[in-house]
Parts: C-alpha cells; structure tokens; sequence
C-alpha cells in the first residue's frame, strides 16, 4: 500500500523556517500551462496548495519571489520541471503581479489577471462576492 504525503499549504510554508528548519527543503519548480511556462512551489517534496485545496500556481518567477517575499523566505533556484498542468478549470489557483501586488490570474493563453493596479479585492470565480485573494 502507497503511502500519500499529505499536501503542503501555506501555513506550513509560512511556519516551516520556523517549526521545522532541519526538514525545510522548499523548491521552485517550472511547469507548462496553456499560458506558457509557470512556476509550482513544494516544500520537502510536497506540492504547495492554498487552504482550499487548489494547487498553488505562479504566472512568473517574479509573483512567486513577490508571494515568499511576503512570508520572509528567500527564492530557491529554480529546480525540475515539473511537467504539465491539467487545464481543469477551479483545481489551481494561479497567481501573478498586478503592479507590485500579487492578484489571480487565468492559466488561459494570455494572462489575464482579475484584479488591477492597486486593486486589492478580486472577484471569486465560484460567487459575485469579493474576497481577499488579491495578496497586497
């Protein structure tokens, strides 16, 4: 019987330096979606996922040392590819730079991100509401 990691999310990214230092093995890795060439993070082997269960997308290299940035925690070097993402609309939650601010983005063939400027708020694909998906 396999044995399933459970997936990393990121509070265990934010608390790993912290709780964990020995074990804290974060990598960047590049994966091809239907935009091109996007970036995945794992943390000692597991994929990062947000905390609804979406696997963690970033549009460049640049969103993802903006997202670390935010938790204090320096850009590995970019490690393997990672392979192909499945293009099933709600399972990744892509994230690109909007200014200096990171926003939800499509992982369609042009970037499109959801929010603007300084836009801090986005509109959430599942409802009308506004959430705060749009990391500043």
């Amino acid at each position: 019987m396999a044995t399933h990691k459970k997936p990393a999310t990121w509070l265990d990214l934010a608390a790993g330096p912290r709780w964990d230092r020995e074990h804290f093995d974060l990598k960047l890795h590049p994966v091809t979606a239907g935009c091109g060439e996007c970036y995945v993070l794992t943390l000692s082997g597991r994929m990062v996922f947000s905390g609804d269960g979406r696997l963690t997308v970033f549009r460049t290299r640049e969103a993802a040392a903006r997202f670390l940035g935010l938790l204090e925690i320096e850009v590995p070097p970019t490690a393997e590819h990672r392979g192909t993402l499945d293009s099933q609309p709600g399972r990744q939650q892509c994230l690109g730079l909007c200014g200096s601010a990171l926003c939800a983005c499509s992982l369609e063939a042009e970037f499109t991100p959801a929010a603007t400027g300084d836009e801090r708020y986005v509109r959430s694909r599942r409802s009308s509401r506004l959430n705060r998906s749009a990391i500043a």
